[in-house]
């Protein structure tokens, strides 16, 4: 499989190669005749052949932002087929027979896609890189707080926290006898003494 990913990686950077060529030829062309809607499209073309060039070498991140396609058969079939369409443009028989190829090879891509027998290779150089993007980091948060249990609601779960009881607290009221204090300046009561009812008196 992998004789298999590097054969069909070169063939994919040789189609690369030939669209930005193309693109190139036409806009040296155009541009001398200062033709504005040719001159366009030939930078569409060199631009497309660029994008095909750096998929197949490096798969930088900023290509699998913008280019998502590119990630399956059927969407790398039909921008590879578009690529070839946009060839016959050049009225040159050289051009029509590579612009040929090239779409050729979008179409069997496309039948790559329902045969799904044959893996997408990687890039010729280095690894895949991952796109960049809120999807990433919003999907790894998800996963965190998936991996996180939560014992709320669930009856069976003990807690492990410690409990703490109120206890009530009964204020007691102690009576404190209240003793009558003389004052330094009071005088002791006057006590009068009676003579008896039955003394007999002496007159």
């Amino acid at each position: 499989m992998v004789g298999i990913g590097l054969v069909l990686n070169i063939i994919d950077l040789c189609a690369g190669i030939f669209v930005f060529a193309c693109g190139l030829c036409w806009f040296i062309v155009n541009f001398s005749h200062f033709y504005f809607g040719s001159l366009i499209h030939s930078l569409f073309v060199c631009l497309f052949g660029l994008i095909l060039i750096l998929y197949v070498m490096f798969r930088p991140g900023i290509v699998l932002d913008n280019f998502g396609l590119l990630d399956n058969w059927l969407g790398y079939g039909c921008f590879i087929l578009y690529c070839g369409v946009i060839c016959w443009s050049g009225a040159n028989i050289p051009v029509y027979i590579f612009g040929s190829l090239v779409v050729v090879l979008g179409f069997v891509y496309i039948v790559f896609h329902f045969i799904k027998k044959i893996e997408k290779p990687g890039p010729i150089c280095g690894s895949k890189s991952q796109p960049s993007g809120n999807a990433t980091q919003s999907t790894s948060s998800a996963s965190k707080t998936a991996a996180t249990p939560t014992t709320q609601g669930d009856p069976n779960t003990k807690s492990t926290e410690p409990m703490v009881q109120a206890v009530p607290v009964v204020q007691e009221e102690t009576a404190i006898d209240t003793i009558p204090q003389s004052s330094p300046h009071s005088q002791p009561p006057i006590q009068i003494e009676t003579a008896p009812e039955n003394q007999p008196s002496f007159v």
